[in-house]
């Protein structure tokens, strides 16, 4: 067997760990799963080069119109939105905001590629500058992101951290090699370096691809109990004993405005305190003594009422205003707060607005007296 025949076997079976791995994580409910099985099918993109390098030729490359086309942009802001997913919910808004820059690029590229295949029109190919920006970019933001408090209350941490070195590291680690190699081929050094880079970067894609194969797989939640040491019993996951850290940190994301995320669920809540979705429930009856979603829309009553009398959000309307307190359904707002108030919002505004004017009438009179 030739280099050339092992390295085409083992590029067709890292193929076939990447499509097991995303497969069965896009499939997944949770959005954290399907991002990483986003993620890892964007890593086939990486196999062009691996076959190119050494089994098809460039000529069906290029007429294949693949040789200049990648998704190397969104790398980058797939890593930061499943590590944002972990530690809280991910809104459209946000995927929206992290995601329309590269699908921009995307378009500009396959445009770029269709004129010069098709027309031989040929425009500036910025794809090396911005990929490494977009890289350098995200991988920053990352960094900050795995580094902050928002992981003091996320069980197994250390397990997404590692994950953001190695992942991370590699995709950073990749883009250098590609913007050192104009920089070599500048100074004619890039035949006595071809055999290092190809060394490094077949070398540094294995590793990588293996770990992103086997964490893919050990974050499905069937498999995760098998290969992610968690005791049940233990740490901050033992309600007795535990109760006042728990309620600790209820209180803590309750500070921060954890309720304010229309995207909040009973399972990413639990994850954020570190005990089971069921554990979570009983604690919310025995303490609370309403369910996890009662306590949820009465935090966001109050802080409905809160931003009836700021300032800042006078220009909203009823509805943008419960949007604002976490409320995602008008019908959901409307029916709670006549159950809670026994009014409807409108009253309830109108009443507040009266009781404001005659709170300025008295201050007047006794300024007059």
């Amino acid at each position: 067997m030739n280099e050339a025949d092992f390295f085409f076997g083992a590029a067709i079976l890292l193929i076939a760990q990447c499509l097991i791995a995303g497969s069965i994580n896009l499939i997944n409910p949770k959005v954290s799963n399907k991002l990483l099985g986003v993620l890892i099918i964007l890593f086939l993109d990486y196999y062009r080069y691996i076959l190119y390098g050494f089994c098809i030729n460039q000529e069906l490359l290029n007429a294949l119109l693949l040789s200049k086309f990648s998704l190397a942009q969104f790398y980058g802001p797939v890593i930061f939105l499943f590590l944002v997913s972990i530690v809280r919910p991910v809104s459209s808004k946000q995927f929206r905001y992290h995601l329309s820059a590269p699908g921009l690029f995307t378009i500009y590229l396959i445009v770029l590629i269709g004129l010069k295949y098709l027309y031989g029109i040929s425009i500036y190919d910025p794809f090396i500058a911005v990929s490494f920006l977009f890289t350098v970019i995200y991988v920053w933001l990352s960094f900050k992101l795995i580094n902050s408090d928002a992981w003091e209350n996320i069980k197994i941490a250390k397990r997404y951290k590692l994950f953001f070195y190695v992942v991370g590291g590699y995709l950073l680690f990749n883009q250098v090699i590609h913007v050192l190699k104009p920089i070599t081929s500048y100074f004619e050094l890039n035949e006595s370096l071809k055999p290092v880079y190809g060394f490094l970067e077949k070398g540094a894609f294995i590793v990588a691809n293996n770990y992103l194969f086997f964490f893919g797989l050990t974050e499905v939640n069937a498999l995760k109990r098998l290969f992610v040491p968690y005791n049940s019993e233990s740490g901050i996951a033992k309600l007795n004993g535990n109760r006042s850290r728990i309620l600790e940190k209820i209180e803590s994301s309750v500070q921060e405005g954890i309720y304010r995320d229309p995207n909040l669920n009973l399972e990413f809540f639990a994850g954020r305190i570190g005990i089971t979705k069921s554990q979570l429930s009983d604690f919310f009856r025995s303490h609370y003594k309403v369910g996890f979603t009662e306590k949820l829309n009465q935090w966001r009553l109050e802080e409905f009422k809160k931003n009836l009398t700021d300032q800042k959000l006078s220009h909203l309307d009823l509805l943008g205003l419960a949007h604002e307190a976490g409320f995602n359904s008008k019908a959901t707002f409307n029916r709670y707060f006549k159950k809670s108030e026994g009014i409807t919002p409108s009253e309830y505004r109108r009443l507040r607005l009266k009781e404001q004017e005659d709170d300025l009438s008295k201050k007047s009179i006794n300024r007059s007296a």
